[in-house]
């Protein structure tokens, strides 16, 4: 069983990929942090709060609100022509009965690290935020974590932001160079790999003809959630009816990393400039920077992916 504590801004791509986890049968979601970023840190918690509603895994997954602002600096606000004006592309969601849990989220993500020490991973999908004030206010905190997988970046790939940065670590760069610093086990989901497998409407309809009839629900939701997003896509990319699997794919890299080709370099993050700020740095000269070693995502199977996907979140077993 994995232990898996999310932490999220919690948009339409980020809620597919917690309800692929809180469906897997071979994964325990420890909790939920939130953060800004697609939305305010508020929204995304009412957000996952009702994704966790909605998926029903079974056991309870407490939800912390988080940071607000990056480490230094304003948060610039959401972006709802992305993710909609609630976040998940204005689908709606029934309300939960559960509530946010009353409690510091870097305390919280120290708590879990103690209580599932060695066996807990943390995957964000956001802005790294959270995770580098919870590693400033508690530095043991490294050595109770299994490993970090991360929904960002980008070695030769464009950026989505600038030409060479990728939004959440554009967003919080400082947070994302003291992650790469510390020391983690840390793997990067970038752009390399998220822009080449692309979500399709084909795959929702090929879905729905072996969907069963309690996953029915969270099919309808990905639906719904999707076409904003979709719509962005095809202004932004040129893309028809498909849109990249950012989170969802580091969701999955996490539960199955034997999908992936990882690189393993010293990096660091850019954290200023007009047009670098957030970009990832490696060093491959002979006698490199002093950096820790990050592994990077640079090659995928898009195929096995998708069908793991699916699989788990409407029990569809072929793709087609």
């Amino acid at each position: 069983m994995l232990h898996l504590l999310i932490d999220a801004d919690t948009g339409v791509d980020d809620s597919i990929a917690i309800l692929y986890a809180l469906l897997h049968p071979e994964v325990h979601v420890a909790g939920i942090t939130t953060g800004c970023g697609n939305t305010s840190a508020a929204q995304a918690a009412e957000n996952t709060l009702r994704l966790i509603h909605l998926a029903r895994p079974g056991y309870e997954v407490p939800v912390v609100v988080g940071a607000n602002a990056p480490l230094s600096g304003v948060w610039e606000g959401p972006v709802p022509h992305i993710h909609g004006e609630n976040g998940i592309g204005g689908a709606q969601l029934p309300p939960s009965p559960q509530r946010v849990l009353e409690e510091d989220c870097s305390a919280f993500l120290y708590r879990m690290a103690e209580a599932y020490s060695g066996e807990l991973t943390v995957l964000t999908l956001g802005r790294m935020t959270n995770l580098a004030a919870a590693l400033r206010r508690f530095p043991e905190l490294k050595r109770h974590l299994r490993r970090v997988v991360a929904m960002g970046g980008t070695l030769s790939c464009p950026g989505n932001v600038s030409p060479r940065a990728e939004a959440n670590l554009a967003g919080d760069p400082e947070a994302a160079d003291e992650v790469f610093s510390s020391g983690l086990d840390l793997t990067m989901v970038g752009l390399d790999v998220t822009e080449r497998v692309r979500l399709r409407l084909a795959h929702l309809d090929a879905a729905e003809r072996s969907c069963p009839p309690e996953r029915r629900p969270v099919l309808d939701y990905m639906r719904s959630a999707l076409g904003l997003y979709l719509d962005f896509t095809r202004f932004a990319e040129g893309s028809l009816e498909n849109c990249p699997l950012h989170d969802p794919l580091a969701a999955i890299a996490a539960v199955r990393p034997e999908f992936f080709l990882t690189r393993r370099m010293r990096a660091r993050v850019e954290p200023g400039g007009t047009w670098c700020r957030g970009q990832v740095v490696t060093d491959l000269r002979f006698r490199p920077f002093e950096a820790e070693y990050v592994n990077f995502c640079v090659e995928v199977d898009g195929d096995q992916a998708i069908r793991e996907l699916f699989s788990v979140l409407c029990g569809a077993e072929s793709m087609g």
